[in-house]
């Protein structure tokens, strides 16, 4: 039975994954050879950065309120997911599941008839999608189905800020992509669904400050420079809280929490994927805006490109790749 080493307090985990987040004091923890418990190494405790009295305790006091008002991911997507996953599945049975839900397979048509994905004829039926896109898209467009019912949550306050977060996530998840594709010849899967959701803790975290539960939530919520220090500085904890509260693949934990810190990452095996994420986070945020050609002196001196093996050379052909086709691919996703 695992004790949290900051509070002592016995949260429900499993050997799955051996980092988790603590529900009572919200600190991240890892799990030990030999059924122990650790601190993340160079993590600071969270009650000593968001004390007793200040908004920053006010909001973390009301997160899992605004965590357990998330929405319940659907389960037709789910169970499409299942079935990409499992090897004796075919392409005739996973558009039989899509064809249950009508708007369901309305996007996967959208999105197989799609600039992304089109080709020299357009698609009418679902099995015919599923055949195009390949088994590997089609569970992608599950996650960012998924993904979106998440994000259509709704800040009051801040709801125009939804959107571009969610423009941001399906930019990432391409770039992800894109990235390891170039890196490894190929993706795993996962970096997609870490693009997806490697920013929801800011959307939890804003519903929190939209709801303006107590007085200091009131004041930080009228200061738009206020709330966005709040959502920089915590959004990756608050994100790992989510991924482990909805069960949601356990290489995400990792991910979510470390994408703007991947030197604090303590398992080697996860920080390809943290090394991925955190490339193509700042790929998208210097893109915004800039050409490959501009973006390329702007990321080069990025620490995971060093760490991914990459030369100029092969970080120009990501940012191009990506660059090219994202247009195409947040309009495939985004709606």
């Amino acid at each position: 039975m695992a004790t949290c080493p900051w509070c002592a307090h016995v949260p429900q985990v499993s050997r799955a994954g051996r980092l988790w987040a603590c529900p009572n004091c919200l600190n991240p923890f890892i799990l030990v050879d030999g059924g122990g418990t650790a601190p993340v190494p160079s993590m600071p405790d969270v009650r000593d950065e968001a004390r007793r009295g200040s908004a920053a305790f006010d909001v973390f006091a009301h997160l899992y309120g605004a965590i357990h008002d998330l929405p319940v991911l659907p389960s037709t997507p789910q169970r499409v997911i299942a079935m990409v996953h499992d090897p004796l599945s075919d392409m005739e049975e996973i558009a039989k599941i899509v064809n249950e839900d009508a708007g369901l397979a309305l996007r996967v048509l959208r999105i197989a008839n799609s600039a992304l994905y089109g080709g020299l004829h357009e698609i009418r039926e679902t099995r015919e999608a599923c055949a195009r896109l390949g088994m590997k898209v089609v569970a992608n467009t599950m996650w960012a189905i998924m993904g979106n019912s998440l994000y259509r949550r709704g800040a009051n306050r801040h709801q125009e800020w939804i959107p571009e977060l969610w423009r941001h996530a399906i930019a990432v998840a391409h770039c992800a992509e894109s990235v390891a594709t170039c890196v490894f010849g190929g993706s795993q899967g996962v970096e997609f669904v870490a693009g997806l959701t490697h920013d929801i803790g800011k959307v939890v975290l804003l519903d929190v400050i939209s709801q303006e539960p107590t007085p200091q939530v009131a004041v930080l919520a009228q200061s738009e420079m206020a709330t966005v220090e709040l959502l920089n500085r915590f959004h990756a904890l608050a994100g790992l809280h989510v991924v482990q509260h909805m069960g949601l693949p356990h290489e995400l934990g990792p991910a979510t929490l470390f994408h703007h810190r991947p030197e604090a990452v303590p398992f080697a095996e996860d920080l390809p994927g943290v090394h991925i994420l955190s490339l193509a986070d700042r790929v998208v945020h210097v893109l915004d805006g800039e050409g490959p050609d501009a973006c390329l002196s702007s990321v080069a001196e990025h620490p995971a490109v060093r760490a991914l093996g990459m030369d100029n050379g092969k970080l120009g052909e990501i940012l191009e790749a990506a660059f090219q086709r994202l247009d195409a691919a947040l309009d495939a996703y985004a709606a």
